[in-house]
């Protein structure tokens, strides 16, 4: 542990602050997702969807804001989207659209290069594609999970052939 901290007092003092800012930025995007998720009735597919979506996100990586304020707004306009899309039962019509993202998804992720931890998450994403199979919130929160999963790890490559 030694090896991985900063040697000087000051930049250990930096990465601590930037620790706490990070807990707390996640915190507060946590609570404003469950606010939508209460305020759109859908309490129950929040706390599902985010359960799957998070871990495998945080590993697999995929696109992110360059602002804190744009990745706040940003990530709470897609959440309301997709709790809409959830309640308005759009699975069923972009289910058969989302496949070949799917497949790009896993395609890419089989490419890059992974460790254990990244196959761990790997194996997740299949699992949730196979759930999203089920017609029950279970399956919805699978489906949206993965489908919003392929589209940060897309548009991050996307992002990454462009620069």
């Amino acid at each position: 542990m030694e090896k991985l901290l900063p040697k000087s007092i000051e930049e250990r003092k930096l990465l601590f602050n930037y620790g706490l800012f990070i807990l707390f930025y996640n915190l507060f995007t946590f609570i404003i997702i469950l606010l939508i998720g209460k305020l759109l009735n859908e309490e129950q597919f929040i706390i599902l969807l985010m359960t799957l979506y998070i871990p495998v996100r945080i590993i697999i990586g995929g696109y992110h804001c360059k602002k804190v304020s744009t990745c706040l707004l940003l990530f709470s306009l897609i959440i309301t989207i997709t709790i809409i899309f959830y309640k308005l039962n759009f699975k069923n019509i972009l289910f058969y659209w989302n496949i070949p993202i799917f497949i790009l998804t896993l395609y890419s992720i089989l490419n890059n290069k992974r460790n254990k931890i990244k196959n761990i998450a790997l194996m997740i994403f299949v699992a949730e594609i196979i759930l999203s199979f089920l017609n029950n919130i279970i399956g919805a929160a699978s489906f949206y999970s993965v489908m919003l999963i392929s589209i940060f790890y897309i548009a991050n490559l996307i992002v990454k052939n462009n620069n």
